[in-house]
């Protein structure tokens, strides 16, 4: 069995005539390019610490996606579709800036572990209630003032 694992770190350059960053730290892409989705035998995506500030729909195409950490970055929302990912068991999406999930999130077959710390969420979707094979969620710093019954019913694995 082989396991391909891609690390990015986007950064670029400022074009002839633009200033840098008035902060002085580097400037670091702010998206994945489309053409992921070429990599599609790709099992393990790391693209933590830049500053994207979304997922592109072409995420989806990779269908042998295996664990997918985009912690610390500036994500305000997932796309629709992360439960056409079967083999999904690892997402983290912690230090973000997620106010809201997706409802099909709760039907990721095999998410394992979820980390949702750090974000903005209120409140989450009865759907997650469905993760059963869930063992590991990460909720710590967010908005949440109220967990419902139907959120959590199923997580029968949680550790």
């Amino acid at each position: 069995m082989y396991f391909l694992v891609l690390f990015f770190s986007f950064t670029f350059t400022d074009p002839p005539g633009k200033e840098s960053n008035p902060k002085g730290s580097p400037f670091f892409s702010q998206e994945i390019p489309p053409e992921i989705e070429q990599l599609n035998r790709l099992q393990a995506l790391y693209v933590a610490h830049n500053q994207l500030g979304s997922l592109p729909a072409e995420i989806l195409a990779l269908q042998d996606l295996v664990s997918l950490r985009l912690g610390h970055n500036q994500i305000e929302q997932l796309p629709d579709g992360l439960s056409s990912l079967p083999g999904l068991s690892e997402l983290s999406l912690g230090n973000n800036r997620l106010r809201s999930l997706p409802a099909d999130l709760g039907l990721c077959p095999s998410l394992t572990e979820l980390n949702l710390e750090h974000n903005q969420l209120t409140a989450l979707p009865e759907s997650l209630g469905r993760l059963m094979s869930l063992q590991k969620l990460h909720l710590s710093h967010n908005n949440i003032e109220e967990i419902s019954s139907h959120s959590v019913a199923g997580m029968i694995q949680l550790r």
